[in-house]
Formats: C-alpha cells, structure tokens, sequence
C-alpha cells in the first residue's frame, strides 16, 4: 500500500476521513494537520471514539499556504515520511504554496511522495493544473491519475503524485 508501516502527514484533514482510512490500513503513525484547529481537534477525537490506532495518531494546527514547512517542523511534524492531502486546493495562491510545501518537504527525503486527491469540478481542476506546474518548477516528479467516483463513470477525481527523484545535496 502507500502508507503501509509508514508515518503519514495529512494536509487538510478535514474530519479526518483520509488520517484514519491511513490508519486503517496500516500506517505507521497519522500526524494530522488543518488550517481549523477545531477540525484537528474534532478529527483526534473521532479516532479516538472509534477506538482507531490508539496512540498512533496525532495534530496540530498547520497553514501550509502561511506558515509553510517550517511552521510543520515547529507542530513536530517532521517525524513523517509521505505526506497525503484531499480537496485541498481552494484558490490560485494555495497551488504554488502547497507545491513550494512539498519541495521543502522533500528536499531532504530522496525518493520522498506527496499524494494530493483533487477534484475535477470547476475551478479546482484549473488550479489542480497550476499546482502540478508549480511543483514541477520545483523540480519535483509530478504524475496524476483521473478517477470516476460516482456511476457514470466520467473520470470527476485526480491524484496527483508528486516525488523527490533527486538525492539529498
């Protein structure tokens, strides 16, 4: 799997749903993160009440687009070794903040990944786009794959794959 005995950062988690679909199959650990610090602290708790991953999951509150990876380091996400995020990309300058996100992430983890699900739907595949073309400028490997999640089968989601190819200095 990608994040089986690995330690997952989520970006945006939201309620949480993707941290504990990690731990659900097999991560490591969950480090979960989100603008909302109430989301962070919402999601924690329904790990908790679920009986999920007892100790394996924690959060803190983390603004990629502000704060970038030096305010992750300072929340101890660092400890981490792939980072996930899902509908994440809301407005034209959170593409290059996430692309110049990862790029600090993984400067210093050879062979490193980022996986990033975006929608399909309106301005999001535009700036899906635009995040790719970021992150490639950063000198990242970036491949996406189209999904269909509802019956017709028009392809509505993308996951986006962004890789460290490059050794460390």
């Amino acid at each position: 799997g990608l994040v089986r005995g690995l330690r997952v950062l989520e970006l945006g988690t939201g309620l949480g749903i993707a941290g504990i679909a990690a731990a659900d199959v097999g991560a490591r650990h969950v480090f979960l993160s989100d603008i909302d610090a109430s989301a962070v602290r919402l999601a924690l708790r329904s790990h908790a009440e679920l009986g999920r991953s007892p100790g394996r999951v924690s959060g803190a509150r983390i603004d990629f687009a502000r704060g970038g990876w030096p305010a992750a380091v300072r929340a101890g996400a660092d400890n981490t070794d792939v980072v996930i995020a899902s509908d994440v990309l809301y407005s034209e300058r959170q593409a290059p903040a996430l692309a110049r996100f990862l790029a600090d992430y993984l400067s210093d983890r050879p062979h490193g990944k980022g996986y990033v699900m975006n929608p399909l739907a309106r301005d999001k595949a535009r700036i899906g786009f635009a995040f790719m073309e970021e992150a490639r400028a950063f000198g990242l490997h970036v491949e996406a794959e189209e999904y269909a999640s509802r019956a017709s089968g028009a392809a509505d989601m993308q996951l986006i794959k962004v890789e460290n190819t490059r050794g460390t200095g």
